[in-house]
C-alpha cells in the first residue's frame, strides 16, 4: 500500500519515434527506479513508419520552445 509518484517525460520532440522517461519516487521522494519506452508512429494502410501526426506535435510544441 505504498504511495508512489511516477514523473514521465518526453526528453525530444517526436518524429518517427517519441520516447518516454519514467521516474518513480516513493512518498519520502527517494528515486525507486527508472526507465524509459520508445514507441514508433505507424501508419495503418502501409505498415511503415510515419512521421508524429501534426495534432500531437502541436499540442506539445510549447514543451519544446
Amino acid at each position: 500500500d505504498d504511495e508512489l509518484t511516477v514523473r514521465t517525460t518526453i526528453p525530444a520532440p517526436p518524429s518517427v519515434r517519441i520516447a518516454f522517461t519514467y521516474e518513480v519516487r516513493n512518498a519520502a521522494g527517494v528515486l525507486l527506479t527508472e526507465a524509459s519506452t520508445t514507441l514508433v508512429f505507424i501508419d495503418r494502410a502501409t505498415g511503415r513508419p510515419m512521421r508524429a501526426p501534426v495534432e500531437l506535435l502541436r499540442a506539445l510544441a510549447p514543451f519544446f520552445a
